[in-house]
């Protein structure tokens, strides 16, 4: 035992020789940081006897000791630390800078018993740098030097002007700090690290005053003799002045960028007044001419009659220029949008007519309207907009006039599959213009000859706002004419083709052929109407006089090829139309026409006169095709051969879905009016149906079966259409399926969501069955080679027993989507009444959870169903609230929306309430086993294969299952009803089951 003692001592005088021969400071340390041995090198750098060394904290002889706790730290970490960079103080003030090298020794056994470090006194290398420290302060930039840390570790004076802040206190601090922007200074720095170096990074210096000083930054890193980074040396340039000079050119341009902002406001400002100025105006204007008019109704003196009739010219001469301010001002403001809604090209030109015919009358001038008879009668756009520039260039024709004709001349210039492009001019026989006043029209507050202004009157702004509009309509103007002969003020306009109903004017077989002869004195009148007549299947003559008509008809009578129809102008040189009607009448005729007056005059005393004479009809000119149709049916008495309106019959496309017939069609929607209108749809037209209720439903059974198309709405619970979508696309099987979304989000952003998903195409709800059929026809191969007809037609419309007069509801179109079905009309409105009846509080409740997603779905399901029932009021209430909730708006917005769609809903389900016819019912049904047994065992099987022909068969036996399932029959026929074909499928057994129990 004394032996090992000895032993153990001598070991330790052995290795305590060794520390103490050491020049450097040497230590050992507990793993509690406690010094347990030092040398005598260790006592002169601190100052401190070994006996008060050892037992103190080892960090507290540092500088910093943090920065020596933290390499501590690593020893125990690491197992070691090398040329760790500390430095000593020494009692006297002094400091020794020194480089760390440690690592841990252990026990026999492995324990950790403590740290053994060594410090290199490396003071003379510091000093060594002095040298360079006289570079650095000679420099008149700011420079520093920076620790990988980012504290900073030297400046130069120049450092210290710059931020305010004494060298002592800069040093050991993060450099960002004294930077207006830290954040970009810290990037900056890692960006030296990153690529070694940085030049001219702009940065700005904040000193203690506020002042600031907007540098230039070029740094570098530098390096030990082994290549090691040290850190960072840094130079900052002053370019305050320069960025001074370059602010101020900025400056100066945001001045002028202003000036200009405000010009254009000022302008906008200028236009605003207009148009609020001219609603002032215009409000008491209408007044006073609506007061002249019912004052010029009532018994007066000539004198007064002739002040009247005077307030009231002025009134209309003034409203007009209001009106043209007014749209001028909206032009300037660019406040003036174009409509796209459909619109009849005759009722445009009747509205024209209603405008103009008066005032031509007045002047003795004929009106004539000359229609392309290819120009489709349906189109799609602004008709205000093109019925306002032919009242234009038609009141400047009848200013202009003095004597002659005004003709209305619209002619189809081209035409593709989806629009048309219309010339409409209007040509006079009045003053005409030279040249150089051709070159002055079409500008604002311009005329063609200003010496005209007192004779005519005009603000030079109508054909300015004419050139506007019908650029606005894709189109432009111009004029043709001379001095003296006469002008043409021309437009065009490109309107989109309507697939609504053109009106057929086809007379009965009987009537096709029949001879009519036109009387008119004006050349491009009498050819217009015998157009007309020749396009609805007369055989027209003409002639210009009464005497001649007479010779004409005495003729015809002769040959036994009477005429059934004489059309006699009133106004004729010589003869008037009412003369030559009586001297007609006294013919000794074998067969006597019947006579209709066509005159540019609707005076009572003119009508009365033609009656007088045996003259049957009036028409007003300018006549239109429509209104020329209805006067020969009228007074023949005979009928438009079959249907009038076209849409009635089979399309060529519904024909064409021969080719498809017994195609699978999965479709996947979750609400059940569209499930229910789609289906029918489908089915009637020969396709074979599938539904899922949501895009996980589809999934599933795209895996069990094939399908020619998916028609994929977007909006559904469990998974929406567009994550279906993409779900489908992942499958190769399912690469060249198509999938068409079907939704009532028919924006552009929705259908741009749709095609990023993977879906082929996009149709809108309300489903147009016309746009379903082409969607069909485009995406799924044809099955058969042959076109032969599926089976029955699209059912006519038929209106009893619909609601009727109800605002908002539009049933024609609504039936009309729906193929004429009434019933299933029928059923759609009472499935509407029960379903939406509490939507406005269910809205309100989802909104008050903050469940956004549901109320936005409540709104998109109410607006889809009202798409297909024909409540486009309440429907476009739905959109704005959809929107409104989509985009999470304040819910003070979102209130009002609910508040504004609450009443029309309401007031429509009320009123649906009082209309809707009961649902029939059978006054007793017998309860035959056998029969019961029968149809549940049909309606299981059609069930259980989602067949869509229970619902049918439901129809038909709905009172049957009331009767034998009193207590489980609500739940079958709503289930079915709705076309959840496995809750149906479920409630069916259960109630068999419980019946089965009685027995």
């Amino acid at each position: 035992m004394e032996a090992t003692q000895e032993a153990q001592k001598q070991a330790s005088q052995y290795a305590r020789s060794l520390i103490e021969a050491s020049p450097d400071p040497l230590v050992t340390i507990s793993p509690e940081g406690k010094i347990t041995d030092v040398n005598e090198a260790s006592v002169e750098a601190t100052g401190v006897p070994r006996e008060q060394l050892i037992g103190t904290d080892f960090s507290d002889y540092f500088t910093d000791p943090d920065a020596a706790r933290a390499g501590y730290r690593q020893v125990f970490s690491e197992g070691m630390v090398r040329d760790y960079p500390l430095a000593i103080r020494h009692t006297t003030g002094r400091i020794m800078d020194v480089l760390y090298n440690a690592s841990v020794y252990k026990d026999d056994g492995g324990k950790v018993l403590g740290v053994f470090a060594a410090a290199r006194d490396v003071t003379l290398q510091k000093q060594a740098s002095q040298y360079a420290r006289s570079l650095i302060e000679a420099s008149p930039d700011p420079l520093v030097t920076i620790s990988p840390e980012g504290k900073i570790t030297d400046v130069n004076e120049a450092s210290v002007e710059a931020t305010g802040v004494p060298r002592e206190q800069l040093i050991g601090t993060d450099f960002s700090d004294y930077f207006t922007d830290p954040d970009a200074a810290r990037a900056g720095y890692r960006q030296v690290f990153s690529e070694g170096m940085v030049r001219d990074y702009p940065l700005a210096i904040r000193h203690t005053t506020g002042r600031i000083m907007d540098v230039l930054y070029n740094a570098s890193v530098y390096k030990d003799d082994k290549g090691l980074v040290q850190g960072v040396f840094a130079a900052a340039r002053d370019v305050t002045e320069q960025l001074g000079l370059t602010q101020l050119v900025k400056d100066k341009n945001a001045e002028l960028e202003i000036a200009m902002l405000a010009a254009e406001q000022a302008n906008i400002a200028k236009s605003d007044f207009l148009s609020n100025m001219s609603h002032e105006i215009r409000t008491p204007m209408n007044a006073i001419i609506g007061m002249s008019h019912l004052a010029l109704k009532t018994e007066m003196t000539a004198r007064q009659r002739d002040y009247i009739s005077k307030i009231q010219g002025s009134g209309r001469h003034l409203l007009g220029i209001i009106n043209d301010i007014l749209d001028f001002s909206k032009i300037e403001a660019g406040m003036l949008s174009i409509e796209h809604a459909e619109f009849k090209l005759e009722k445009v030109l009747d509205n024209v007519a209603n405008l103009i015919a008066e005032k031509a009358a007045a002047k003795g001038l004929e009106l004539v309207f000359d229609v392309d008879r290819k120009l489709p009668l349906n189109l799609i756009g602004d008709a205000l907009r093109l019925g306002q520039v032919l009242v234009n260039y038609c009141n400047n024709a009848v200013k202009f006039t003095e004597q002659g004709e005004i003709d209305v001349i619209i002619r189809l210039k081209e035409q593709t599959d989806k629009d048309v492009l219309i010339h409409c001019a209007v040509r006079d026989t009045g003053i005409g213009l030279t040249t150089e006043q051709m070159g002055r029209l079409f500008q604002r507050f311009s005329q063609g000859d200003t010496s005209t202004t007192r004779e005519f009157g005009g603000t030079g702004l109508g054909l300015a706002i004419s050139m506007k509009l019908a650029e606005l309509m894709g189109g432009e103007v111009g004029v043709e004419s001379q001095p003296g002969k006469g002008s043409t003020f021309w437009f065009t306009a490109r309107l989109a083709k309507s697939t609504g109903r053109q009106r057929l004017l086809a007379l009965s077989s009987d009537l096709q052929g029949k001879r009519v002869l036109v009387v008119d004195d004006n050349e491009n009148a009498r050819l217009v109407l015998a157009d007309l007549l020749g396009d609805i299947s007369f055989t027209v003559d003409q002639v210009a006089l009464g005497q001649a008509a007479i010779n004409a008809v005495k003729l015809a009578d002769a040959k036994n090829i009477p005429y059934h129809i004489v059309f006699l102008d009133w106004q004729m040189p010589g003869m008037d139309g009412i003369e030559t009607a009586r001297r007609l009448r006294e013919l000794p005729l074998g067969h006597l026409p019947h006579m209709m007056m066509v005159t540019a005059y609707g005076r009572e005393e003119i009508i009365k006169g033609a009656e007088a004479t045996g003259i049957e009809d009036v028409l007003i000119k300018p006549v239109n095709a429509s209104m020329l149709f209805d006067g020969v049916v009228r007074m023949l008495g005979g009928a438009a051969d079959g249907p009038r309106i076209a849409a009635d019959k089979p399309t060529e496309t519904f024909g064409l879905l021969a080719t498809l017939k017994g195609a699978r069609v999965l479709l996947a929607e979750d609400n059940d009016l569209n499930q229910q209108v789609a289906i029918e749809l489908l089915t009637d037209a020969g396709f074979v149906v599938d539904l899922a209720e949501n895009g996980q439903i589809a999934l599933d059974k795209l895996q069990a079966a094939d399908y020619d198309i998916v028609l994929m709405d977007m909006q559904m619970p469990v998974m929406d259409g567009v994550t279906a979508t993409r779900e489908i696309r992942k499958n190769e099987r399912f690469k060249e399926l198509p999938v068409v979304a079907m939704t009532a989000n028919a924006k552009h952003s929705d259908r741009e969501r749709c095609i990023a998903a993977g879906m082929n195409d996009h149709i809108a709800k309300p489903i147009e069955p016309e746009d379903l059929w082409k969607m069909l026809l485009k995406w799924i191969k044809p099955l058969n080679t042959t076109a032969e007809a599926i089976g029955a037609k699209p059912p006519p419309i038929v209106g009893e027993g619909l609601p009727s007069g109800i605002e908002g509801l539009d049933v024609i179109n609504a039936l009309r989507r729906l193929l004429g079905k009434k019933t299933l009309y029928l059923s759609l409105l009472r499935k509407f009444v029960d379903g939406q009846k509490s939507v406005i509080t269910d809205i309100s409740l989802a909104l008050r959870d903050k469940s956004w997603d549901e109320a936005e779905l409540l709104a998109h399901t109410l607006k889809g169903v009202c798409g297909n029932i024909g409540a486009t009021t309440v429907q476009s209430l739905a959109e704005d609230l959809e929107a409104a909730v989509g985009a999470q708006k304040p819910r003070g917005e979102i209130d009002a929306l609910l508040d504004q769609l609450k009443g029309p809903l309401a007031n429509l389900i009320e009123q649906l309430e009082q209309q809707l016819p009961k649902e029939r019912r059978s006054a007793s049904v017998t309860g035959d086993p056998h029969r019961i047994g029968e149809v549940c065992e049909q309606l299981t099987t059609l069930l259980s294969n989602d067949d869509p022909k229970a619902y049918s068969l439901l129809e038909e036996h709905a009172d049957l299952l009331r009767h034998a399932f009193p207590n489980h029959h609500r739940m079958i026929i709503e289930s079915i009803r709705l076309f959840r074909f496995q809750p149906a499928l479920a409630a069916l057994k259960s109630a068999r089951a419980a019946a089965d129990s009685k027995v």
